[in-house]
């Protein structure tokens, strides 16, 4: 009686059978492996010669096996469902093909440098111990482990992979080494499970390659990998950190709706073509450091929960990061954008820092949300640049940034700090870089110097701003509640070039909290009396005159010295206020800055003495006294009145005896006034010229009047 084992064509085996009514092939009992070796080979060297297209070894049990020299099977060999009690080290070489689904490979295999011509099958397959293809030459139709789990270790280091490798829905429980390995065809790991360490490291993929919905459980370097036409990591998971530094992709890329739960690592990565991350989600620090983006770049509904870093990026096309979270801080530093730059209805928690970027067309940031501290400092902005509705938790800079084209900032929401959620960083921090070094993944924010911590007073920073054309930035409040600018800093800055509609640079509310001087001032010079415009920078140089303290930066002291800033700030904004026919506010600036100039004087002299006097008895200070700076025919008039009046009891004063007593004193003067108003009047007309006090009162006449017309005609242009 033959082996009773049924093979392919549904027939026994019919070989002679051994003690466990098998035959030595399919015999589980103990069996000597050279025995079973040289069996084995005289069966192979006879299938090799006769007539049949397959050599069938289905469930076949191998002991050791590990034959010296190579064998070459000239015919399809098929070993389904066989296992491999012991080691295996075939060094095979076939020229039909191969299958080996469902085997089982109890022990190590070894298949390293073997050549494998046709197609080739270990679907299902399992792997209990080390399986090893280094070297492995897979030509022509490719290899497929579809299904195959890998218990231990599993190596294709320097494998090259001329068909298409099919490794769907494999699971590796222990390290996987696909580096220096070459995919010259497309490439499926789609649905696999990397229980341990996956290294690609330097491996090369030069045509479509899919791990959509592959899960990496430790860590996975693909450092070095060049990926072909089209790559796929679509809800791919990567729960410990994965590596794509110095990763180069030749065509599209989509890793969207992935998730990585570890560090994620794109450093020095190239993308010449898309870069699909939508709705990714990052849970640790994650760097595109120095990347560059070819083509389109996005990051729509993306999500960091920590650190992310963009640093020295470059997007040559259009880079859409559309309705994204930033919950850690973000750093932008020296990126490049030559295409479109999209960040609307973002939302950034934490720090973050576009300083030293270049955005060569439009810079949309729309409804994006800056809860931390923001930086857009040194930037330059070669396109539009949008602003619209903002809300801003913290600190905005745009010190010294530039405009060449439009730049729009409207509607913006400062939120007081106790109402802000989710806040990383409510307290500024000034700091400056060290060294050029690589930022750490642990403190992402180690390379920066510490020089000075505190609450911020400033919410807008837009000192030493260039601007290229003329109305081309602009700031709009909508509806009834206008821009806010009160805490804005614009020192530095050549406001006239600049657009203001709808603007408040009150830090008060309306007239009941106003001061008496302030509501007089506004009455003074026919202003509605709703607020008192002052900018920031006047007011923090006030503050720090009274401490005798400098508690800010650096900009901030340059200007605590140097009131002319300041004056050259209200100067720009009446200048802009003119041209846009809104002489009401350009009346108050024009106030500002005569008061700024004599701010200015003040601060020349080195004693507090010689400052007041430089302050209140130089000749601006008369000017302001007489007519507010020339604003105010209502203070002129009044003057006027004072003048004739006092003129008249000077002229009452020279001819009065005042050895009388009081009654008689003052009924001399009620008699007698009537009479020396009429000749002060004509004195103060240009009418009379008889004495030197005529001559003295035609002078401040003559003052008082250019003074009163020069008001006059300003309030009526207006």
């Amino acid at each position: 009686m033959g082996c009773p084992v049924i093979m392919v064509e549904e027939s026994p085996c019919g070989r002679p059978v051994l003690e466990d009514g098998k035959c030595i092939f399919h015999s589980n009992s103990r069996k000597d492996s050279k025995e079973f070796e040289k069996a084995f080979l005289k069966l192979l060297s006879e299938k090799n010669r006769d007539s049949e297209a397959v050599i069938n070894c289905q469930g076949f049990v191998f002991p050791d096996f590990a034959p010296e020299g190579r064998w070459h099977v000239a015919k399809f060999i098929n070993f389904d469902g066989a296992t491999f009690s012991g080691y295996f080290k075939p060094n095979l070489q076939t020229t039909k093909g191969a299958s080996f689904d469902r085997t089982r490979f109890e022990g190590d295999a070894d298949f390293t440098n073997c050549e494998l011509f046709g197609e080739i099958y270990f679907t299902g397959a399992i792997f209990e111990g080390d399986a090893v293809f280094d070297g492995l030459g897979v030509k022509k139709d490719g290899i497929d482990f579809s299904e195959a789990v890998f218990k231990k270790k599993a190596s294709f280091t320097n494998v090259v992979f001329e068909g298409i490798p099919l490794f769907l829905d494999v699971v590796f429980n222990g390290k996987a080494w696909f580096s220096q390995s070459r995919f010259l065809d497309e490439a499926w790991f789609s649905g696999s499970t990397f229980t341990g360490n996956a290294d690609f490291l330097s491996a090369s993929f030069s045509h479509e390659t899919s791990f959509k919905n592959t899960i990496f459980k430790e860590v996975c370097d693909f450092m070095y990998v060049k990926f072909g036409s089209q790559t796929s990591f679509e809800k791919a998971q990567f729960l410990r950190k994965a590596n794509f530094s110095e990763s180069r992709f030749l065509g599209e890329v989509n890793f969207e709706k992935s998730i990585f739960n570890g560090k994620c690592l794109f450093k020095n990565a190239e993308f010449e073509g898309r870069a699909d991350f939508s709705e990714t989600r990052f849970q640790e620090y994650s760097t595109f450091d120095r990347s560059v983006f070819r083509n389109q770049a996005l990051f729509i509904y993306a999500h960091f929960t920590e650190h992310a870093h963009f640093y020295g990026c470059t997007f040559n096309q259009e880079a859409v990061f559309y309705d994204m979270r930033f919950d850690g801080g973000a750093l932008f530093w020296h990126s490049r954008f030559d295409g479109e730059a999209t960040f609307t209805e973002c939302s950034f928690s934490g720090r973050v820092s576009f300083d030293h970027c270049r955005f060569k067309s439009l810079a949309e940031f729309d409804y994006t949300e800056l809860l931390g501290e923001t930086g857009f400092e040194d930037v330059t902005f070669s396109g539009v640049a949008s602003f619209r509705s903002n809300r801003i938790g913290s600190h905005l800079s745009f010190e010294g940034s530039e405009f060449s084209e439009e730049g729009f900032f409207s509607d913006f929401d400062f939120i007081e700090s106790d109402k802000l959620t989710d806040r990383s960083d409510s307290r500024v921090v000034l700091m400056r870089k060290v060294d050029s070094s690589e930022f750490s993944e642990k403190d992402p924010y180690s390379d920066f110097e510490f020089i000075e911590s505190g609450e911020r007073t400033d919410r807008l920073d837009f000192r030493g701003v260039l601007i290229r054309k003329v109305d081309s930035v602009r700031f709009e409040g909508r509806g009834e509640r206008p821009f806010d600018l009160a805490n804005a800093g614009l020192a530095f800055t050549d406001v006239s070039m600049m657009r203001f509609l709808n603007v408040s640079f009150s830090n008060k509310e309306r007239v009941g909290d106003l001061r008496f001087r302030d509501r007089l001032l506004l009455w003074l010079i026919n202003r509605t009396p709703n607020e008192i415009a002052t900018v920031y920078d006047e007011r923090l140089l006030h503050n720090e005159n009274a401490s005798k303290k400098g508690k800010s930066g650096i900009s901030i002291q340059l200007c605590a010295k140097r009131w002319e800033h300041v004056g050259a700030i209200y100067k720009g904004l009446r200048e802009s206020y003119e041209r846009a026919l809104n002489y009401d506010e350009a009346g108050q600036f024009h106030v500002r800055e005569m008061e700024a100039r004599r701010f200015a004087n003040g601060q020349k002299s080195r004693s507090k003495i010689g400052g007041w006097c430089r302050r209140n008895l130089s000749l601006l200070s008369v000017y302001k006294w007489l007519s507010v700076y020339g604003e105010s025919y209502r203070l002129a008039a009044i003057w006027i009145a004072v003048a004739v009046f006092l003129f008249a009891i000077l002229r009452w004063l020279q001819s009065a005896s005042l050895d009388s007593d009081i009654a008689g004193i003052l009924s001399d003067l009620a008699s007698s006034l009537g009479e020396n108003l009429s000749t002060s009047l004509l004195a103060f007309l240009q009418l009379k010229s008889e004495s030197t006090i005529d001559l003295v009162e035609r002078i401040t006449g003559a003052i008082l009047v250019v003074l009163f017309g020069m008001a006059l005609h300003r309030n009526f242009k207006r």
